[in-house]
């Protein structure tokens, strides 16, 4: 695998998070424009000057796909699915973030030209699931690249990717909470507190309180009408960074923005580009984190 070259990719989903990486400084490879900010650009709306700095600086411009992808009469996944193959690259947008296989046989069948970067729900687990999803029949390469399954630990992944021509570069996930659990049952409606924004391009926020007394935030996507429970503490494996690079377990670095505001999304910007550019390392913006997986995997 090739290290001599730093490759992030950063996917944020609102406009504090937009504005926090354009005034950063930070230039990543390529940013993932979640659904709900990419639509009303596709809908025909204003690119936010931001996403044009952002593209006059280098960056490829991608949309991330919903996590849930389903067709019911009020929801609308398959006409936006369809706004994505039929207008994303007339915005500038060079392509996607898949996050399940129905939206990957969605795009596959429908002749989509863009890049593809397979989410960590598109489980390459073994070579068995690699050959069989990123390799086509002749052995050339389907997409552009996979993410490395939260669930692995370092040793997993260094099995995993083990050289294969031609070599499908491996995302491994640096920082960003984690999805917990993704649901298509509200908590919000089931605590008779919908806000009757179904099918909307709106997003709700709220919390949910587990066993051990951890608030998680929620994310309530109206328009696709599901729950993202997110970890109450962040994936960071600032700490990892130099065994990561040392047995080169990663293609690209991804930095999932989430629930944090602007000036939260500025202060870890700054401390990662600290890190990945420079290699030097301070004090984490946050005071607790998770390494989730990394040393001691799943059973």
């Amino acid at each position: 695998m090739k290290t001599d070259r730093i490759r992030l990719y950063i996917s944020i989903m609102n406009q504090e998070q937009l504005t926090a990486l354009c005034t950063s400084g930070v230039r990543p490879e390529a940013v993932y424009l979640d659904m709900y900010p990419a639509l009303p650009i596709l809908q025909g709306g204003r690119v936010p000057q931001e996403l044009e700095q952002l593209r006059s600086d280098g960056v490829r411009l991608c949309i991330a796909l919903p996590y849930i992808f389903r067709q019911e009469d009020a929801l609308a996944s398959l006409a936006d699915l369809k706004l994505v193959l039929q207008k994303s690259a007339d915005y500038g947008f060079e392509g996607v973030l898949v996050r399940n296989l129905e939206e990957l046989a969605f795009l596959t069948e429908n002749g989509y030209k863009g890049s593809v970067l397979l989410d960590y729900g598109i489980y390459i687990w073994n070579h068995g699931a690699q050959s069989f999803i990123l390799y086509d029949e002749s052995g050339g390469k389907r997409y552009e690249a996979f993410s490395v399954p939260l669930e692995l630990n370092g040793h997993e992944i260094r099995e995993l990717i083990k050289k294969k021509e031609p070599e499908v570069p491996a995302a491994l996930c640096v920082y960003g909470r984690i999805p917990m659990m993704i649901s298509a049952s509200c908590l919000l409606k089931t605590a008779g507190k919908c806000s009757g924004k179904a099918g909307q391009n709106a997003v709700q926020t709220t919390q949910i309180e587990d066993r051990m007394s951890h608030l998680m935030p929620v994310s309530c996507m109206c328009r696709y009408c599901y729950n993202v429970i997110w970890n109450h503490l962040p994936l960071s494996l600032h700490r990892q960074m130099e065994e990561i690079r040392r047995t080169a377990l990663a293609d690209i670095f991804r930095m999932d923005f989430t629930t944090e505001n602007q000036k939260q999304t500025e202060k870890i910007l700054s401390f990662w580009n600290e890190i990945i550019q420079k290699q030097q390392m301070g004090n984490p913006p946050y005071e607790d984190y998770t390494t989730g997986h990394f040393r001691r995997g799943v059973e």
